[in-house]
């Protein structure tokens, strides 16, 4: 009866990894579609585990900064004004989030970023939206610092207690990882614009990273929502 047990978990496990992947396959050239897959799977999890405290509490913040990030590439525009507005506002969170770790890398690089583009201003150049990788920074570490506080806000807030859950940490390693690449593509451009180079080495595989890591969220989701659904029915 173990055996058997442990096989089905074993194949319901690598199912999920195959739906995920799939998803991930045949939407790649989408990228929006593979975003509103996400947030209609995450939504399904949310309403199917609503009694699940850290289940929902998990599943709100990551749609929240799924819609952040998508209403943000839609407000994205050249003028100096708009990427000044938008530095001040990466500025505050980075200033907000500073004690984040993955912050040792984002400020420096934030910091350089600041100094390119007053280059750029005095010289005249129109800048590239490189505010953009900044403000997805913001949301990252917004996320990060969500999760840190997760249980305490929704045991002081909510219906009952919450706790974490191994999810959290999963997700939140993952978005550090996502941070450290998009400062990278920072670096990388920044390499181009001031010494003429051309590599391109990120800026090719970008999108590979990116799918990848909106894959990895979504089976995270879906297996602790089953692993939190074995736990509860073990324990009813």
């Amino acid at each position: 009866m173990i055996s058997r047990l442990f096989t089905s978990q074993w194949l319901l496990n690598w199912l999920l990894v195959v739906v995920c992947v799939l998803l991930g396959i045949f939407t790649f050239t989408t990228p929006f579609l593979f975003d509103e897959v996400s947030i209609l799977v995450f939504i399904i999890i949310l309403v199917s585990f609503r009694q699940n405290t850290n289940i929902v509490g998990l599943c709100l913040i990551l749609i929240m900064a799924k819609l952040a990030i998508l209403i943000l590439y839609f407000s994205l525009t050249n003028n100096e004004y708009s990427q000044s507005i938008f530095f001040i506002v990466a500025s505050i969170v980075i200033g907000w989030t500073h004690r984040d770790k993955i912050n040792r890398l984002v400020i420096p690089v934030f910091v350089i970023s600041i100094f390119a583009q007053i280059y750029w201003h005095i010289e005249d150049f129109k800048s590239p939206m490189i505010y953009f990788f900044f403000l997805k920074i913001s949301v990252y570490l917004m996320i990060r610092r969500a999760i840190v506080y997760r249980p305490e806000f929704q045991t002081k807030y909510g219906k009952s207690a919450a706790e974490y859950i191994p999810g959290d940490w999963l997700i939140y390693k993952a978005i550090a990882i996502v941070c450290v690449i998009d400062c990278l593509m920072v670096l990388e451009y920044l390499l181009r614009a001031f010494t003429g180079s051309n590599a391109l080495y990120l800026y090719n595989s970008y999108e590979y990273f990116m799918q990848g890591f909106g894959v990895w969220v979504m089976w995270v989701l879906l297996k602790e929502a089953k692993d939190q659904f074995e736990r509860d029915s073990i324990s009813a």
